[in-house]
């Protein structure tokens, strides 16, 4: 009878570690779980504006030359992500790459968002 018992006992052991271990490696998907580097270099550049506002805000309150200085590169690096090609980057202007950078962010964004929904 003991032996049962101590059968019984190592095997639920065995078992409840095993479920533990699978629960640890099975990573629920977020939306920063989901993000492309582009995409998070595109986040840090945007929260390197919001940190420094006066540095990069001009006086009506637009993006000045510094702050479109600060983003163009990962702009260009997310739409280079999102198949455009540099000759079509290189014809864009600096303001223009921005807009479309800002349109790709916020629709990967809703992508990632109906993803995890639909997992869900």
């Amino acid at each position: 009878m003991r032996k049962i018992a101590c059968i019984a006992m190592l095997s639920l052991l065995t078992v409840s570690c095993q479920n533990e271990q699978r629960q640890s490696t099975e990573q629920a998907e977020t939306v920063v779980s989901l993000k492309s580097d582009a995409m998070e270099n595109f986040e840090n550049a945007l929260k390197t504006i919001a940190k420094g506002q006066t540095r990069f805000i001009d006086s009506n309150k637009a993006l000045n030359e510094e702050g479109v200085e600060v983003l163009l590169p990962a702009a260009s690096q997310l739409l280079i992500d999102n198949n455009m090609s540099e000759t079509e980057l290189k014809r864009m202007e600096k303001r223009k790459i921005l807009k479309k950078g800002f349109s790709v962010y916020h629709e990967n964004l809703a992508q990632y968002r109906n993803k995890i929904k639909s997992n869900q």
